[in-house]
This record gives structure tokens, sequence and C-alpha cells, in this order.
């Protein structure tokens, strides 16, 4: 017997279709992301590179949240905090630290997963992860404070591209004794 005659024999009438739908809305609400975990047991910068992008894009419509760190909701240092996290990397709460903990390169050498920080007069105010870097094309994905988690090309849009202040490569956040072993 399925489910909705179940719920038309038990519940007859308006109770019974009241109750068909709480019952349709539950079973078709969104899940919670579940974004899994790739600890550094991996040993390889690359695969790490990879969980981060592919955790990354399963957040994608994620909402906004001033200081939001979690599922619920992301600011964008909070977004780039917790997606390393999840390989077992601690790179900082706030952009400033996560700035500061990097080392800076070129735009032509930026690889999927190195860090974008954007801002003014050397005041960062924002920061993505890089997810592929084309000619005239430089994907990221990252929180804004009007879309929530998007991925987007920046180089399309004058108001990111006149704001970059510059990349981190992402082998610079790595502990020693990883970054030894490649």
């Amino acid at each position: 017997m399925n489910i909705i005659l179940i719920l038309r024999h038990t519940y007859p009438g308006l109770k019974g279709c009241l109750a068909l739908v709480v019952c349709l809305c539950i079973s078709c609400s969104a899940p919670k992301v579940v974004v899994g975990d790739q600890k550094l047991n991996e040993n390889d910068p690359w695969k790490m590179r990879e969980s981060i992008l592919s955790n990354g894009m399963q957040l994608l419509g994620t909402p906004y949240k001033r200081a939001g760190k979690n599922t619920d909701g992301f600011d964008c240092s909070g977004l780039v905090q917790f997606l390393f996290s999840k390989t077992g990397l601690s790179i900082g709460p706030s952009s400033r630290d996560q700035i500061n903990k990097g080392t800076e390169i070129d735009l032509d050498a930026a690889k999927p997963g190195d860090l974008i920080f954007f801002g003014t007069k050397n005041q960062v105010s924002h920061v993505g992860l890089i997810c592929s870097n084309k000619k005239n094309e430089l994907y990221i994905i990252h929180s804004t404070s009007s879309k929530g988690v998007i991925h987007e090309n920046i180089l399309a849009s004058d108001y990111w591209l006149r704001k970059i202040l510059r990349i981190n490569q992402f082998e610079s956040y790595l502990p020693e004794n990883l970054l030894t072993q490649h």
C-alpha cells in the first residue's frame, strides 16, 4: 500500500488532503548539504585542491550570512575557511588572516584552488576560491552579500576586476611536512 492510500484511508476528506500536502512538502524539502571531509592523510596537494573545489560547488546557492562559517550561511572568508578545514587545513577566520598567511603569485600562474583577494588601497575586503583560469575567464566560487555562494567569471565584471588585490598560491597554506613530500 502506498502512502497516498494510507493517508486517504486514515484521514478522509480535507484532513487527508492536508496530511498529503504536509507529507509531500517534507519529502520534497531541500536536503541539508553534506560536504565531505578529506583530511591531510591524502597527502596529495592536487587531490586536496580538487576536494576543496568539489565541496565548494556543492555549496552553490547557500545563503550569505554575515560572519557565517557553516552551511546555514557563509560570508566570504567563512566559506574559504570552511572549505579548507574540510581538508584539515587551518587558514584563519578573516580575509586579512588568509591574505597574510599565503604567498602571492601572478594572475597568469593562478590555478584551481588558489585564493583571490579583493579590496581597495591594500585593504582586503573579500576573498574567493579560483575554479579555473583561462584566457578572458577567471571563474571563482565566493559568497556575496547579494547572492550568497556563487560561481562567477570575475573577468566579466568591472566591479570585481578593478578590486583584485592579489592571488595566493594554494601550496602556501600547506604544512611544511606535506610540501617536502612532493
